[in-house]
């Protein structure tokens, strides 16, 4: 295992226009999808999976491999629209997030992300790549009104979570059933 310290702050994951394009996607999906939306009792919003962030997660692989010197295997994206209260309870991912890139997409206030101990603000637009299953995280209590997040989740090429390519889904862009 090639060894990131604590993380890899990346630069430009999300242009301006994509990161635009997700919100209103987000909206969208918040007022039109209602019976078919995944929710957390403070009102957040989160989506497993999702075809779209599925599709980013292999056009930003290239992305984060040249930044890592690793090559990398898909296995799932999530995003989540945090609100007000909400919080990221200190933990180390399952192997299917042996490498994760999390992206601030948008959010009102700045809101750190801990890893390994370490205080990190993401600009938006910006990722920070991180061993999720190796490094502890979390975030605390969040005092703005909204931050959206997407989680991009990789395994190493040649690692030994090599099972869980694609979440040990059939393919990406489907639902974990």
């Amino acid at each position: 295992m090639v060894d990131l310290k604590k993380y890899i702050y990346i630069k430009d994951v999300l242009s301006k226009d994509e990161r635009t394009l997700f919100f209103n996607y987000v909206k969208l999906f918040n007022e039109v999808n209602i019976t078919n939306f995944e929710a957390k009792s403070l009102g957040e919003t989160y989506s497993y999976g999702d075809m779209i962030t599925d599709s980013l997660l292999i056009s930003k692989k290239e992305k984060f491999e040249k930044a890592a010197n690793l090559k990398f295997i898909e296995t799932y994206s999530y995003w989540r629209l945090y609100k007000k209260f909400s919080s990221l309870r200190k933990h180390i991912d399952r192997p299917s997030c042996e490498i994760t890139v999390t992206v601030n997409v948008k959010s009102d206030i700045e809101w750190p992300i801990f890893i390994g101990g370490e205080k990190v603000l993401i600009k938006p637009g910006d990722g920070i790549l991180y061993y999720g299953a190796k490094v502890e995280h979390w975030r605390e209590e969040y005092v703005g009104d909204y931050a959206l997040q997407i989680f991009f989740h990789y395994i190493e090429e040649n690692g030994k979570f090599i099972e869980y390519k694609y979440d040990k889904r059939e393919n990406l862009g489907t639902r974990k059933i």
